[in-house]
């Protein structure tokens, strides 16, 4: 007989199986356009501050939330630059636009659709939005520390789709 697991992963993988009936998600361009709701602003988020424009942003929650350990998701953001400094480890695919990251260091990395990068919780870096961008992301943060960057939103903002 096979042993259950208890630990935190297998139930959260266990109810997302439960609750979604499957647990592949498969991001097509029709999928990451449906249901962004506007994030609150980015000078707001502590770690976070606007430089140069008004960027908005806006997202989407596939599984996790804020109180959770790692999300997965569709973020999108109008053109503008910010400083931010992440708070979880992140894989992140941009799906649309033009993007200059430039970290604290000096180095800089141009991404454009189709670019695949992974930032460090606490990377500090400035974020030049050059044309509307769109990614997936993967957020995993052992501390529960994104409810402390974004607040708590409820699904009345329809950000928390799990």
């Amino acid at each position: 007989m096979r042993e259950a697991r208890t630990d935190r992963y297998a139930v959260h993988v266990w109810w997302v199986q439960f609750t979604m009936g499957h647990v592949m998600l498969a991001y097509t361009t029709a999928s990451m356009l449906e249901d962004l709701s506007e994030w609150p602003p980015i000078d707001e988020i502590p770690g976070a501050r606007v430089l140069e424009g008004e960027p908005r942003h806006f997202g989407r929650l596939d599984i996790g939330d804020f109180d959770s350990d790692f999300m997965l998701g569709v973020w999108e953001c109008t053109e503008g630059t910010f400083e931010w400094t992440e708070v979880g480890f992140e894989l992140q695919t941009l799906v649309a636009g033009r993007l200059r990251i430039t970290g604290k260091d000096g180095t800089v990395h141009d991404l454009a659709a189709g670019d695949t990068y992974f930032t460090r919780k606490g990377d500090c870096m400035t974020w030049e939005v050059i044309e509307k961008v769109k990614k997936v992301f993967f957020s995993f943060n052992s501390e529960g520390a994104f409810t402390a960057a974004f607040g708590r939103l409820t699904s009345g903002d329809r950000v928390l789709r799990v």
